[in-house]
C-alpha cells in the first residue's frame, strides 16, 4: 500500500508556517475543509474523529484517517468513546452515538482554531472537569471583534463567529449541515474577496490582507503555551458517569468552571471540619475544667 506524502497537517501548518496567515487564507482553508466534510456526509458517512491532526495541507486540503468512519444508518456497538476530547460534541462525551451533527460540532471547533490560531482549551487539563464544563456549555474563546486591530476584517469575523457558534450549539438539531457551513463560508470568502478587490482598485498601495494573528509577525514559528495535562492525540477517553444534559452558556466570559466549584466545595468542607474540630476542642477543654478535682 503506497500513500501520498503530505507535508503538513493543519496544526503544524497553523503554528509552524513561516508567513503570516491572512483572514483570506483562513477562509479558503475553512471553505475547503467544510466542502470535504460535505462530500463525506453526502456519501452518507460519519467521520467520527475530526480534528486538525487528521486534516492535511500541501497546496490542497485533505481530510484523512477514516479508520472510525461509519455509514449514517449504522450504530456502533463499541462502548468505548474514542477521539480528542476538545473536538468532541457534548452528546458524544455522554456516550451517545455519533451523527452528522457531531461531525459539524468538531468542524466548528476546528474553524475557531483556524481563526484564533489557538488550540481549544490549551490552558487547562483535559480531565473530568473539562468534560463536565463542555456539557455545561463551555466553549473555546473566539476572536473578540470589538478589539481586533484589523478593522477591515471585522464584519467577516463577526459572520464567522456566528457560524462557529451555530456549529458548536449544545443542541445538535440547531447545528447547520456541513453543506450549509460550506455555502456560508464560501459566501463570506466571496464577500471578502470582492471587498479586497474594490479597496485595492481604489488605492493600489493599500494592503487589504492584514493578518489577524499579530503574533505571527513577531516569530516565524508561533509558540502557544499548552497545559502539561492537555492532550490533542486521539485515544480512548476515561469519562465520568452521569454527565448533565448539554446546554448553551449565554456568556462565555462569565462561565464558572466546575473545577472552581469543586475547589470552593473542598475549601468549604475543610473550613467546616476545622470549625467542628475547634468547637470539639473547646468542649473537651471545658469538660476537663469542670471535672478537675477541687
Amino acid at each position: 500500500l503506497v500513500l501520498e506524502y503530505v507535508k503538513h497537517d493543519l496544526r503544524s501548518y497553523l503554528y509552524k508556517t513561516n508567513n503570516p496567515i491572512t483572514l483570506g487564507q483562513k477562509l479558503i482553508i475553512i471553505k475547503r475543509i467544510s466542502y470535504g466534510l460535505h462530500i463525506i456526509h453526502d456519501m452518507k458517512l460519519i467521520h467520527k474523529d475530526l480534528h486538525p491532526g487528521n486534516i492535511l495541507i500541501d497546496g490542497v486540503t485533505l481530510i484523512s484517517d477514516f479508520g472510525f468512519c461509519i455509514p449514517t444508518n449504522k450504530t456502533s456497538s463499541d462502548s468505548n468513546v474514542y477521539g480528542v476530547m476538545p473536538y468532541m460534541a457534548p452528546e458524544i462525551l455522554r456516550g451517545e452515538q455519533h451523527t452528522l451533527a457531531s461531525d459539524v460540532y468538531s468542524l466548528g471547533i476546528i474553524m475557531n482554531e483556524i481563526v484564533t490560531v489557538t488550540p481549544p482549551f490549551n490552558n487547562q487539563p483535559h480531565d473530568h472537569f473539562l468534560v463536565l464544563d463542555i456539557c455545561r456549555g463551555l466553549r473555546p474563546n473566539t476572536i473578540r471583534t470589538e478589539t481586533t486591530e484589523t478593522s477591515n476584517s471585522l464584519n467577516f469575523l463577526k459572520e464567522l463567529n456566528k457560524l462557529i457558534e451555530r456549529c458548536w450549539d449544545a443542541n445538535s438539531e440547531n447545528r447547520p449541515t456541513s453543506g450549509e457551513v460550506c455555502d456560508i463560508s464560501l459566501n463570506i470568502l466571496n464577500d471578502y474577496t470582492n471587498q479586497k478587490q474594490a479597496e485595492e482598485q481604489k488605492n493600489p498601495s493599500y494592503n487589504f490582507d492584514e493578518t489577524i494573528d499579530t503574533t505571527l509577525k513577531k516569530n516565524p514559528s508561533i509558540t502557544i503555551e499548552t497545559h502539561s495535562e492537555a492532550n490533542y492525540t486521539s485515544g480512548i477517553l476515561d469519562l465520568p458517569p452521569n454527565l448533565p444534559e448539554p446546554t448553551n452558556w449565554p456568556n462565555q466570559q462569565e462561565f464558572i468552571s466546575s473545577r472552581i466549584y469543586s475547589q470552593d466545595l473542598l475549601a468549604s468542607k475543610f473550613i467546616f471540619f476545622l470549625y467542628i474540630s475547634i468547637c470539639l476542642f473547646k468542649i473537651m477543654k471545658l469538660i476537663n475544667i469542670l471535672f478537675l478535682p477541687l
